[in-house]
Formats: C-alpha cells, structure tokens, sequence
C-alpha cells in the first residue's frame, strides 16, 4: 500500500508549536516505520497566496496515480484532478473556521478568510473518508451533513516523555504557588480570561506563567496583564523543555473558547496537574472529562485558590492522569492503519 500524507512545507517539522504540525510530524515520523505501508510526505511551497490556496494550487494537477490513498492531514483545500484510484482521506483536526460565526470565536482578520475556509470545507465533504479527531469533530460533521458510515473518530496522542514519572504536588503553603498557559494566542484561546481571573487572585508567593509565540492577541494580552507583575510572559516553549516546563506548574489554565481536541490538556493531565477550562467552551466531551470547570473569571480565580490552599485531591490526580495517559501516538497510528486497510485491503 502507497500512501501520500499532503501538506504545506514545513508543517511536518517537529517544533512547530501547534497541535496540527504537532500530528502531522507524529504521523509521518511513525508511519515510516510501519512495514506493508509505504509513506510519502509530499509538501506544495508556501507562497504569496496563503497556504490555503498555495496547498489547492499545488495539487490540483499533482499526479497521485502511484498512490492507493491520499491523507489531506488538515482541512485546506484539496480537488486533485489527477488521483486516479486513489481514495481521497482528510483529516478534520477542527471546523472552528467554517463555524466560526455560531461559535463566536473568531476575529475580523479570521472573518475575511471564510470564502477560503468555505472551500476548505466543501473539498473535505467531498472526501472518500475523513478522520475527526474527536466525538465533537464527528458531530459536527454529521450536522453538516456528512455520511456518519464514512467519518472515523481517532483521537490525537502524546510522546512517551509525557508518560514518565511526575512528582505529586504538595500543599502551596510557605511556597510560590504557580499557575501556567502554554499554547497560541489567538483570539479563540481566550487567555485574557485566565489572565483577568488570575489578577483577582490575592495572597503573597503566586505567579502566573505565560508561554507562547508572540503572535495573535499578544500585545492586547501584555496590555491586559500590565498592572500585574506576577503575570509573567515567556516566550516560545522550545520542544525539549515543554515536560520540565508544565512540570514546574502547580496548576495549569486553557480557557479556549473552541478545541477540535485540545492536546495541552491531555498533556498537563498526564504530568499530573489540575487543568481548568472555561465550562461554556466546546472542547470534545473526551478531552475535558477530568477538567475543573469555571463559569466566570470570579469562579476561575476561586477555583486557582482553593488548589493553591488545599492542592489536589490525590484520588482525582490519579483518575487523571492515568486517562490522559491512554492517549498515545502509538494508539492514534494504530487506528490509522486500521481504517487504511479496511479502505484497502489486502
């Protein structure tokens, strides 16, 4: 079997500090290893016209006739003319860009890419197949109308460095209590909720840790933080440090409006911490399960203090943790082939 995982140049590198890349990359670094399968990346440039439409430009006329399958891994646009046999595949990591009006998680700039987004989501309907990588995804899917026989839920996974010891966290007292985000800053992750809730916070020895890529709502963000010094931002988490990074937390916050999965979660959970969300975000029913759960900033700041004063339960730090830790890559590769060969057998 031949198979060819499309996407843009540079999406399948390892650091690319976004859950898609971050999939990509596992997938193609794992599968090459698979035997029975043979496994091409193959990468249109990145140019002037966006990604998008660099992404349909580059392989409207690309010949796939080599291929039994190809594995769109994300949900640009994609009609190639030229696959011959080959099944078509996508991969929806998230449709916050075609629901981005109901769910009202989007920004003017965002807005303004809807007719590509649109696209986007026509060609992925028009798939022989599609992955969700969630229960959410798939819904979502079958609400727009999406032969339900025909969608395949496989969830994201973690590395194995997630998956070693953590130290159990004690009771803050006498000590600095640390709260922390790492992920985007788009407008969707709604950090300058956790930050507002953070600032209401009192007591001596607590910080907030801020991690991200200076993009997006950045600015904004330092502006909202900037009459609160124990808010601190710290740059871009570089890849082999994110362990030791989420390891110093004793609490982590993802306020995220919309996730198709939510990787961080998953992540945090399985070094043991508490993570709290937002209770009126969509974040997949799978991924949010062992969450602490804020309706306001006010319920946010009382729940950061109660873990600061009573640390976490070591009943639900273990139900946690030992659930965050079913999500593999190993598992997400395994289901991959599963449904490659029930397309293809033989």
């Amino acid at each position: 079997m031949r198979v060819a995982l499309l996407g843009v140049k540079g999406d399948f590198d390892k650091a690319q500090g976004k859950g898609v890349q971050r999939y990509m990359y596992e997938m193609y670094k794992r599968m090459r290893s698979e035997r029975n399968v043979q496994v091409d990346k193959v990468e249109t440039e990145r140019t002037f016209i966006g990604n998008g439409l660099s992404f349909l430009a580059g392989n409207l006329f690309r010949n796939f006739n080599d291929y039994d399958i190809i594995h769109s891994m994300d949900q640009k646009p994609l009609i190639p003319f030229l696959k011959g046999k080959a099944v078509k595949i996508t991969t929806a990591q998230d449709l916050r860009a075609i629901l981005q009006n109901r769910h009202n998680t989007s920004s003017a700039k965002d807005i303004l890419w809807i007719p590509i987004n649109m696209l986007g989501m026509r060609s992925v309907l028009m798939s022989d197949y599609i992955i969700a990588g969630s229960t959410q995804t798939r819904e979502e899917l079958i609400e727009l109308g999406y032969d339900r026989s025909r969608v395949t839920v496989i969830n994201h996974g973690i590395d194995e460095r997630y998956l070693k010891n953590s130290k159990t966290k004690k009771k803050a007292s006498g000590r600095r209590f640390k709260v922390g985000y790492l992920g985007s800053f788009e407008m969707n992750k709604n950090v300058v909720f956790a930050i507002n809730a953070f600032k209401k916070a009192e007591g001596e020895g607590m910080e907030f840790e801020v991690w991200g890529k200076q993009t997006g709502e950045y600015q904004n963000l330092l502006k909202a933080a900037e009459d609160d010094k124990r808010i601190i931002f710290k740059g871009f988490a570089p890849e082999e440090e994110i362990v030791d990074i989420y390891d110093s937390f004793d609490a982590f916050v993802f306020p995220s409006k919309y996730e198709g999965f939510g990787i961080p979660i998953i992540e945090a959970q399985a070094r043991g911490l508490p993570v709290i969300i937002c209770k009126d975000s969509l974040i997949p029913r799978e991924v949010r399960k062992y969450c602490l759960e804020a309706g306001n900033e006010e319920e946010m700041k009382r729940l950061i203090m109660r873990l600061k004063s009573e640390g976490y339960g070591s009943k639900l730090r273990t139900k946690a943790q030992a659930y965050a830790r079913t999500f593999t890559w190993t598992k997400t590769i395994k289901e991959t082939l599963a449904l490659y060969k029930r397309i293809i057998p033989g």
